[in-house]
């Protein structure tokens, strides 16, 4: 949870499919994970693909990665 009114998750969508929800029938040998971010309501704010080195990121530096994203997508 980023504070009280936003949650950052991670999803996972088909290629292509522009973040439409695709829970049902998915399948994971052809989806890409994204992180997204959802407000209290469940309403997608922002998604974007997750870092190539994520599995050798530090804690302080995918905390850095995550505050550029939330700069980026800044009203």
């Amino acid at each position: 949870m980023l504070n009280e009114k936003f949650i950052y998750a991670e999803m996972w969508v088909e290629r292509g499919s522009e973040g439409e929800s695709v829970l049902r029938g998915l399948k994971f040998s052809t989806a890409l994970p994204q992180y997204a971010i959802v407000d209290a309501e469940g309403n997608l704010i922002s998604r974007y693909d997750r870092p190539t080195n994520v599995a050798s990121m530090t804690p302080a530096g995918f905390a850095e990665w995550l505050e550029h994203g939330l700069k980026k997508t800044a009203p």
